[in-house]
């Protein structure tokens, strides 16, 4: 595993981890680096993310949407990034595992692969941010 990420998403006593969810896959223009793709987003469709990364939904269902990265994107391919909704107490919270099918250019450098962990973080978090008010909508 490249990294696992938890944030909070606040208190939402009558929102499902599935409302979380649809609420990003319908309204992915919410993702921070959307880029090209669709405002709404669903299994199978493959569209570019900020800076002509190209990437593949693999899979968005139940609490969940996963993503893997194709030929061209900055990270290289075979990148896959899942993003969990869970619900605990009415209390919302992300979680955001990465890993790869083999390592890429990116991975297989120290500097490079640090670097992508941390923007990973801040740019979840902005994405947590994001969703700790839209999730009221949900």
């Amino acid at each position: 595993m490249l990294y696992w990420y938890g944030y909070g998403l606040g208190a939402h006593p009558f929102t499902t981890p599935e409302a979380v969810r649809r609420q990003l896959t319908d309204n992915f223009r919410l993702f921070p680096v959307s880029g090209s793709c669709p405002g709404r987003v669903r299994t199978g469709d493959a569209c570019d993310l900020l800076g002509g990364n190209p990437v593949r939904v693999e899979s968005a269902a139940g609490d969940h949407l996963q993503i893997a990265t194709l030929p061209g994107h900055d990270l290289g391919k075979g990148l896959h990034i899942r993003f969990t909704f869970t619900r605990s107490l009415g209390f919302h919270y992300l979680d955001v595992a990465a890993w790869q099918d083999r390592e890429t250019d990116c991975t297989r450098q120290v500097l490079c692969g640090a670097a992508s962990r941390a923007g990973a973080w801040a740019l979840w978090q902005v994405l947590a941010q994001t969703l700790t008010v839209s999730a009221w909508a949900a």
